[in-house]
């Protein structure tokens, strides 16, 4: 407050000491300090770089590892089918010739040549299948990667909540819940919230903000800070209380209802495909649920699938889970060996993430795993993983399998 410190100094022995202290060596020892920090920063960011760079070629090396092997793979189904080819025409001019006596043994080679074509083919296919998961785990990296960078500049997509705070108890409180990146580390309730430009701006009582939600770099309380560090810098008494700040509550892409059908059925230019990730639809207009209802794909409820049998008039015991199970079975192999659609509409989302596994469960123990596995994406899903689920009721229908 303008008061030198020799003014109030205790003491004669404190004033000595301060009327021969050389402002210059404190001056000189700030400077060293923030040249040392300054190094620290830069030594600290070129390190971030080389790590970057190294799990980059890493993860290119993997690829193009995979990419020579199947190669070689294809190579060798060419080669296969060329002797396969060979013996076919040999048996063709044995028949057209009449030479009856040499076709056993050219059946032989050619029954032991269409052997050795099908394991060719069946390596190929495995080859693939990981050149398929290389290219997926380098593509979870560099979204991991591009996400980190949104964040940073405060871009990232999803619902943008409002958080009201009414004085600098609630800012105290709230900067203990807060990540040195601005991250929320455990849940939070809210009362308001955005979502999108045309959703209503009142949220449910019961809404909550989640772990690993992000501040976003906007309002008063965060103009020009970026990190904790600078929030807890913030002196309460010189803002304007009640203040907000606001969070997102995020997801990874945003689309027009109408461009459901392309989005989650044909996929154009095969990108959902590619991410390897079964698709999550959030929509607080609830337009969507009636799109999936007569998109003429297999569409379920959470409250359907958590039905218990019920009692009805007589004292008799419908089996409605079962009945339920049975329809969930048939809806599951039928889309998976046409390629259609199971939706499953989980209406408010106000429960466990277990519930929506227990009716797989109910088929079949680690099913749900099974599904919610990437690898499912690249493991041909009938007839490896999956025809467990055909009972001899259905074997008919899947009998090529």
């Amino acid at each position: 407050e303008g008061v030198r410190p020799i003014s109030i100094a205790n003491g004669q022995e404190a004033r000595d000491l301060l009327s021969g202290w050389d402002t210059s060596i404190t001056d000189d020892v700030r400077q060293r300090a923030n040249a040392r920090r300054q190094s620290m920063v830069k030594d600290a960011e070129k390190a971030r770089r080389q790590r970057l760079q190294a799990q980059r070629e890493e993860l290119d090396g993997a690829v193009l590892e995979a990419e020579r092997r199947l190669e070689i793979g294809r190579s060798e189904i060419h080669q296969r089918k060329a002797v396969v080819q060979e013996y076919r025409q040999q048996k063709a001019r044995f028949v057209t010739q009449g030479a009856s006596d040499r076709l056993p043994e050219v059946e032989k080679h050619l029954s032991r040549a269409e052997a050795t074509l099908a394991q060719a083919e069946r390596i190929a296919q495995e080859l693939d299948w990981k050149l398929q998961r290389a290219r997926l785990k380098r593509r979870d990296w560099e979204s991991e990667e591009a996400r980190k960078q949104l964040k940073s500049l405060g871009r990232l997509p999803g619902f943008r909540v409002e958080l009201p705070l009414a004085g600098p108890a609630e800012f105290a409180s709230l900067l203990q819940r807060l990540s040195p990146e601005l991250e929320l580390i455990e849940d939070l309730p809210v009362g308001c919230a955005e979502a999108g430009g045309d959703a209503p701006a009142e949220t449910p009582p019961s809404f909550m903000l989640r772990k690993g939600d992000v501040v976003l770099l906007e309002g008063p309380l965060l103009e020009g800070r970026r990190s904790k560090e600078e929030l807890e810098l913030v002196d309460p008494s010189d803002l304007a209380w009640p203040a907000s700040i606001w969070f997102n509550h995020g997801f990874d892409a945003t689309i027009h209802v109408k461009e459901l059908s392309d989005v989650i059925f044909k996929d154009p230019g095969g990108r959902r495909q590619a991410d390897g990730r079964w698709p999550l639809v959030v929509d607080p207009s609830g337009t969507s649920g009636k799109f999936f209802t007569y998109s003429g794909g297999a569409k379920f409820t959470v409250a359907e699938l958590s039905q218990e049998p019920q009692l009805v008039e007589f004292g008799e015991r419908v089996d409605c889970v079962g009945e339920l199970t049975a329809r969930l079975r048939k809806a599951l192999l039928n889309n998976l060996m046409h390629g259609g659609a199971v939706v499953i509409d989980l209406e408010n989302f106000d429960f466990p993430v277990e519930s929506v596994g227990a009716p797989f469960e109910d088929l079949e123990k680690g099913l749900f795993g099974k599904l919610t596995d990437r690898a499912a994406l690249y493991a041909y899903l009938m007839p490896r993983r999956f025809m467990s689920l055909v009972t001899e009721e259905l074997r008919k229908d899947y009998k090529e399998f």
